[in-house]
């Protein structure tokens, strides 16, 4: 996958680069579930699952779909009220963009 960093992504590039950070999450989310891993190295193989997960909606074709979609996961990594209120200042961001 090349592309320059100035040229808008194709769809099929965003398609081949949502599948590569699936897959990149699947082994991330394997390998934070392992038993045996110490329990910081559980925690860090879990924020890089979740920091996956917000890439992989970023990617989306759609840039307010994929706005409001990494929004929302970002939320759901459970901030903290502070983090809350700003996942829905960001929401109030957003839908101001869309009018």
């Amino acid at each position: 996958m090349t592309t320059s960093p100035t040229s808008p992504a194709t769809p099929d590039v965003l398609a081949e680069l949502r599948a590569e950070v699936r897959l990149l999450s699947q082994e991330l989310l394997a390998q934070s579930l392992e038993a045996t891993a110490p329990t910081q190295t559980v925690e860090l193989r879990r924020a890089r699952y979740h920091a996956s997960n917000v890439l992989e909606a970023a990617v989306e074709e759609d840039a307010l779909t994929a706005a409001r979609d990494t929004i929302w996961r970002v939320g759901m990594l459970r901030l903290g009220d502070r983090g809350g209120r700003r996942v829905g200042a960001l929401m109030g961001v957003l839908e101001q963009l869309q009018k």
